[in-house]
């Protein structure tokens, strides 16, 4: 009796355990059917708002929604194709840099027997051409010179030809335009002055004393840059000898450092 009740319970108990077993795979295979309906009900509405027709349409939208939230250094749109993003330029920038300003100095000079006396010596004339020899045009460009006579120390004495120089926009004397061309001239670059400016000299004269009188050429040149900063070149020059020939002061041949915009 008691081993007939031992057996039935045990097959009660199977028959629950089992009963269990088959319930646990139903749910879980409910829920795995739950989420499938699910994602086919979330893509079907995706489709609905975006509108691709095709598996790679899908991949592009799907790109398109993802580029709204990665990071990016710049503000583009996110619906721009990325060939468009890849083609683009940068900016350029509105200002050139400062080794592509303008720089004016002499390009050659010309000579000219004015006035043979043997007496008073051989008197030269001389055509300065000043030329741009920088990367981008030169306005406003005024070259003065002015002949001035004086003896040896002159061409070493910084401070004096400075002086010089500097007043040639006072000196009444001084040559402030070129032949016939009496306005300021822009330069391009590479550009050479077709007209020069000229100057006139003596070879050297020794006097009683025997000391030497020297004839000096001093000028400068004055432009603007594209920059709108002003600049200027200064220039020196001596007669060596009787043939005319010119040879450069120890000082007086510099140019400006002024600093360019940043």
């Amino acid at each position: 009796m008691l081993i007939a009740e031992e057996v039935g319970r045990d097959k009660q108990r199977s028959g629950i355990r089992a009963f269990l077993r088959v319930l646990t795979l139903a749910e879980w295979t409910m829920g795995f059917l739950c989420l499938v309906i699910a994602a086919t009900g979330a893509a079907g509405v995706f489709m609905a708002i975006q509108g691709p027709t095709s598996s790679q349409d899908m991949v592009e939208a799907a790109e398109r929604v993802l580029a709204k939230f990665a990071p990016s250094s710049g503000e583009t749109d996110p619906d721009v194709d990325r060939a468009t993003l890849k083609t683009r330029k940068p900016a350029q920038k509105a200002k050139l840099k400062p080794d592509e300003r303008a720089w004016v100095e002499i390009g050659s000079i010309d000579k000219d027997i004015s006035s043979p006396d043997p007496m008073l010596g051989t008197h030269f004339k001389y055509g300065i051409y000043p030329r741009n020899v920088g990367k981008s045009v030169a306005h406003d460009v005024l070259i003065m010179v002015l002949e001035s006579s004086d003896g040896p120390g002159f061409k070493s004495n910084q401070r004096a030809i400075k002086v010089r120089q500097d007043r040639l926009f006072f000196e009444p004397a001084a040559n402030k335009r070129s032949g016939d061309k009496p306005e300021a001239e822009s330069l391009a670059p590479a550009e050479q002055s077709v007209l020069p400016i000229y100057a006139g000299a003596a070879e050297p004269k020794r006097l009683s004393n025997g000391f030497f009188v020297y004839s000096y050429i001093l000028g400068r040149i004055d432009y603007i840059d594209v920059f709108g900063t002003p600049h200027w070149t200064h220039f020196c020059f001596f007669v060596l000898n009787e043939k005319g020939e010119l040879n450069p002061c120890e000082y007086g041949n510099d140019k400006d450092n002024f600093p360019e915009p940043s």
